[in-house]
């Protein structure tokens, strides 16, 4: 990053501009590895949406938090319950025959006409999707062929840049702050930074990236048993609109994803 423009950003944060988007996660990692030193949680971020939010100013903005004020967000995220906000309910979703086989059908799996047979119709999604997932990991030879193809974890993992690239310096050590200087569509700061350190407590899920629209984060001690993969699937589809994967597709895939790929869009 030598070279590169730096400057005081908006509301207490320093500003890294113009890092090569192919290099933007070894741009974070050596940020990251610094937090020690920095006492300042490293977020990638993009000029693409609100450029004048991300100019470099000379001088450190003054209407950064103070301490006591840092102290206050940071117990919001402590007490908050922020699952409310971020609900995949799709139980109340009626699937006809047409649509079934979305669910019932990938990772060399059809399930379409045992689920219909056991079902009939119409019914929920989430009663099929609960079902397919028991019943794929009952069954060694399904689950053989689920896991030894791993396009939903490529998919999950995937890595995303956008052309214009800035490493954010938050004025804070704590990941699950970011919210508080950055956006998530459709998303309240509150309730986006309790599910983080929900995850970063729980799961060691760091953010990496906030654009806007999309969230990446690192994960180094991912859901292992069944209703925990299961109960996490859920949380993520709640935030994440446009991640386009059925729920149990994306359980088998978090035990072995370390990078969460969160997209949530109009």
């Amino acid at each position: 990053m030598a070279g590169l423009p730096v400057g005081h950003g908006p509301r207490g944060t320093l500003l890294v501009q113009d890092v090569p988007p192919d290099e933007s996660l070894a741009a974070w990692r050596a940020a990251r590895a610094r937090v020690p030193v920095t006492g300042r949680w490293p977020v990638l971020v993009t000029d693409e949406f609100e450029p004048e939010w991300l100019r470099l100013r000379a001088r450190p903005d003054p209407s950064a938090p103070t301490a006591s004020e840092l102290a206050d967000l940071d117990q919001t995220t402590n007490t908050i319950d922020p699952w409310p906000e971020f609900t995949f309910d799709d139980d109340r979703e009626l699937l006809k025959a047409g649509y079934v086989a979305l669910i019932t059908q990938g990772y060399h799996v059809d399930l379409t006409a045992e689920a219909i047979q056991r079902f009939g119709l119409p019914t929920t999604a989430g009663a099929v999707e609960r079902w397919v997932y028991q019943r794929v990991l009952s069954d060694p030879e399904l689950l053989h062929r689920v896991e030894s193809d791993d396009r939903y974890v490529r998919h999950i993992e995937a890595w995303y840049a956008p052309d214009r690239v800035t490493l954010m310096l938050l004025p804070t050590d704590l990941p699950w702050m970011a919210p508080f200087w950055t956006d998530l569509y459709m998303t309240s700061d509150e309730r986006l930074a309790g599910a983080l350190r929900q995850w970063h407590e729980r799961w060691g899920a760091h953010l990496v990236a906030s654009w806007g629209t999309v969230l990446q984060l690192v994960v180094e001690r991912p859901p292992q048993s069944r209703e925990d993969a299961w109960t996490v699937a859920g949380q993520i589809l709640g935030m994440a609109s446009h991640l386009e994967m059925a729920r149990w597709k994306l359980a088998i895939a978090l035990p072995r994803s370390k990078q969460w790929h969160i997209h949530n869009r109009p």
